[in-house]
């Protein structure tokens, strides 16, 4: 009753907060830019029709977000935002079949705020792999329940902050499934990996986090019940050429792949690595591994493995009941909250214990312990 009467105060604040002169307004390719530059607070935008160049949607500030309802259009072009705050994307196919665009991505968002991505479904082909969305200094920027298929990189997101990506999923990518490139404040949560097929010279993860020379290590970034499948690396944060990341967790996920780097965690400071599931499939030609490597004060725990070959499901819920037979219950992450960046530090000094290795040993065998950490982890 609690959460009821706290969800429908929230309904009933935001439908107050709606402009009352909030328009619906209609777009073709033919008139989107004008229609663009009429919208005003808390507009719906309705697309249709296919819009074969690049849309460029930019300099434009609302407190009452723009709607744009996309469920009806076809892109074969970019869509790109630039300069704007207050922008939530519902729908829409991009088809990148046909070879590349001016920008080699679905959607570019440089320099923005406040937009958000839901339903979005990229398609791609393997001979010319475009990227899905791609964020470039933005804050407060999310990408739910959307599918990414024989892309490049499904999300990637560089020079940003508060960033929350879940329920998505990456099919057949030829590089990552999501970059988290210099970012603080990012969550990844949810989203499921399958199919990778990577192009020749890639190292492909599932989910990529790193640092580059000249910028501030990457931090705060919370890496949580994501599943990695098939040809490719689970869930990684290497070096690149700064110096590690900050407060990174990786917790509660699955990887059943076929390479080496199962997570890793290289320099990290101040991280948790706890409660995952590991697991080779039965192409592996190397055990595939948890590798914590330099850095200080990590939390490395709880993690299990799963001795020899075996193919999982490729969805989280499924294939956590079939590692411990028990019904997954997504936890909840809400991404206006502050709250969840304010779990703290491991205590100085923790650091990985000689008793992991025994966890190869025992398997699921402490699989209660597990679910204890990762529940102690969760966001509430």
């Amino acid at each position: 009753m609690i959460k009821f009467v706290k969800h429908g105060a929230l309904i009933c604040a935001m439908v107050v907060s709606l402009p009352a002169n909030a328009a619906v307004l209609y777009a073709t390719a033919d008139n989107i830019s004008n229609i663009w530059k009429s919208a005003g607070e808390g507009d719906t935008i309705k697309l249709s029709g296919v819009f074969a160049n690049t849309v460029a949607l930019q300099n434009k500030t609302v407190s009452s977000a723009i709607t744009i309802d996309a469920t009806q259009a076809t892109f074969t072009g970019t869509l790109k935002f630039q300069a704007v705050s207050g922008v939530h994307v519902v729908g829409g196919t991009f088809d990148a079949t046909g070879g590349p665009n001016a920008y080699g991505k679905a959607i570019v968002v440089y320099s923005s705020s406040n937009i958000s991505f839901d339903q979005t479904n990229v398609v791609s082909a393997v001979s010319y792999p475009e990227a899905g969305i791609a964020f470039q200094d933005v804050t407060n920027g999310t990408v739910t329940n959307s599918t990414f298929t024989n892309v490049g990189v499904g999300v990637g997101v560089s020079g940003s902050n508060h960033i929350t990506l879940t329920g998505n999923k990456v099919v057949g990518s030829t590089k990552d499934g999501f970059d988290i490139f210099d970012n603080h404040f990012v969550l990844v949560a949810n989203n499921s990996c399958s199919g990778s097929q990577p192009s020749a010279g890639a190292h492909p993860d599932c989910v990529q986090v790193a640092s580059t020379a000249g910028h501030a290590p990457a931090s705060d970034i919370k890496v949580i019940d994501n599943i990695a499948t098939g040809n490719t690396q689970g869930f990684t944060s290497f070096i690149g050429k700064a110096d590690g990341a900050e407060r990174i967790t990786i917790s509660g996920n699955i990887v059943n792949t076929s390479f080496s780097q199962g997570i890793a965690c290289y320099s990290c400071v101040d991280s948790f690595i706890t409660g995952n599931y590991i697991a080779a499939d039965p192409t592996a030609a190397h055990w595939v591994a948890v590798n914590v490597v330099g850095g200080t004060d990590n939390v490395v725990s709880s993690n299990s493995w799963l001795t020899g070959g075996v193919y999982l499901p490729t969805d989280y819920a499924s294939a956590y009941f079939q590692l411990t037979g028990t019904t997954y219950t997504v936890q909840p992450a809400d991404a206006s909250s502050g709250s969840r960046w304010s779990d703290g530090s491991p205590a100085s000094g923790m650091v990985p214990e000689p008793a992991e290795w025994m966890l190869m040993i025992l398997g699921f065998g402490l699989v209660g312990i597990v679910r204890r950490r990762r529940e102690a982890l969760s966001f509430v």
